[in-house]
């Protein structure tokens, strides 16, 4: 929702009374109910605009799988690992697909946006620097910003190795999960190579990339994937995640359902509806206590996924290149799925066209397309498209209780709630 700036400044005046609940004066704020031809022109037009962003080749994202390896075994992950990093003569082939975009984002004054993903991509930590040092010296003389994130589980992730990510690597964001207290996240999250304790060393890493100031830049989020195994102990996850200060605005506490991933099934999924009233209590939980979690999207979301965008792709470790992550060392997928190999594509052309490029535009136009009528369309984007085909619901977890979460979000501002007749 947005305010008109004339009204904002009538507010901060006096002139309006922002705690007037008749439906008069929402009305004459701008804020009364929308008629069904305005939420059909604002379906169309957010869609549309969702469409272009999706053919919008002067932008680039580019996840990179420097190794198919991993030191985890996630009964919930729904990856083949496989042994061997990226190469040389493929990382020679990931640059060269670099240099082509960075002339389409040069002209477009964009900036570019690199996703280390694994396996566990610290495990090919020195493909990621050569690969960094070769970024670094296309978009330094191109004069093209860039940045990058990982998704990690950390065992690795030393606050020296943070920092030196931070400035070679331009890292500004890491995902790290922590499924539950040690015993339970190690049952969820066992090593490849035998009983280890990885909780309290991931957790000790977190604090140390915390308190770096080499680090400030990074900014961290905790990922709890929850599942029928882990659902009742999180409350004491989030105890020893307190008791280690991580309830401060440096860490933001993400939690998410265990789904099914690639070509796998996923076992212990909890049901939709249980999920989002749990999960509504813990972030109540968590916003009392004093960690930053995010309650649902403020802004209207670009494209849903990387999937949705000819100006993304993902290169795997052996060169293919893919336009969904799911695709990736999923257990029995056809290779084919695959959009071509770094070695056969023109580096100077976007890629290929991917199964999943005219979501946005399929939504629009039809008969038969999910979310028609959805409130927070723009917020979400129709979410995975890949689930929709699979005949699943991929809905965001908080669209069934943003009344509750508006609620959170009114408390945490300082407002509370006032009695119909009083606030009249």
């Amino acid at each position: 929702m947005a305010l008109e700036t004339e009204l904002v400044e009538a507010i901060e005046a006096g002139a309006v009374n922002p705690q007037r609940w008749d439906l008069e004066a929402l009305r004459a704020a701008g804020l009364g109910p929308c008629s069904e031809t305005q939420i059909e022109e604002e379906r169309v037009s957010v869609l549309r605009r969702q469409s272009a962003r999706s053919r919008d080749v002067t932008k680039f994202s580019l996840a990179i799988m420097p190794t198919s390896q991993c030191n985890l075994a996630c009964g919930y992950g729904g990856q083949a690992h496989r042994a061997g990093n990226m190469s040389p003569a493929i990382e020679d082939r990931a640059l060269a697909r670099v240099r082509g975009a960075i002339q389409r984002l040069r002209e477009s004054h964009r900036s570019l946006s690199i996703g280390w993903f694994g396996g566990e991509p610290l495990l090919g930590f020195a493909s990621i620097r050569r690969l960094s040092e070769g970024i670094r010296n296309l978009t330094s003389e191109a004069g093209v910003a860039w940045t990058s994130h990982m998704a990690t589980n950390a065992v690795y992730l030393s606050a020296d190795k943070a920092r030196i990510l931070a400035e070679e690597s331009h890292l500004r964001a890491i995902e790290v999960t922590l499924d539950g207290p040690p015993t339970v996240h190690h049952a969820s999250r066992p090593a490849k190579s035998g009983p280890q304790e990885t909780f309290s060393r991931i957790v000790q890493n977190l604090r140390d990339i915390g308190d770096s100031s080499a680090c400030d830049a990074i900014e961290i989020s905790i990922r709890i994937n929850v599942h029928q195994g882990n659902m009742a102990s999180t409350p004491a996850l989030i105890s020893i995640l307190e008791d280690n200060g991580f309830a401060t605005p440096r860490f933001l506490i993400n939690v998410v359902p265990v789904h099914d991933w690639g070509s796998s099934h996923a076992e212990g999924k909890v049901a939709a509806e249980a999920f989002q009233q749990w999960e509504l209590e813990l972030c109540n939980d968590l916003d009392l206590r004093g960690f930053t979690v995010s309650l649902f999207p403020t802004s209207p979301i670009e494209t849903p996924c990387l999937a949705t965008s000819l100006g993304s792709e993902l290169i795997a470790t052996n060169g293919r290149v893919f336009t969904c992550t799911e695709e990736v060392l999923s257990p029995g997928l056809d290779p084919s799925s695959s959009v071509g190999h770094v070695t056969l594509l023109d580096p100077a052309l976007p890629r290929p066209a991917g199964t999943y490029d005219s979501w946005s535009e399929d939504l629009l136009t039809s008969p038969t397309a999910p979310c028609p009528s959805c409130a927070v369309l723009p917020l979400c984007g129709g979410a995975c498209p890949k689930q929709w085909r699979e005949g699943k619901t991929p809905c965001p977890t908080w669209k069934g209780t943003m009344p509750q979460r508006l609620d959170i979000l009114a408390r945490r501002l300082g407002l509370e709630p006032r009695d119909h007749k009083e606030a009249a």
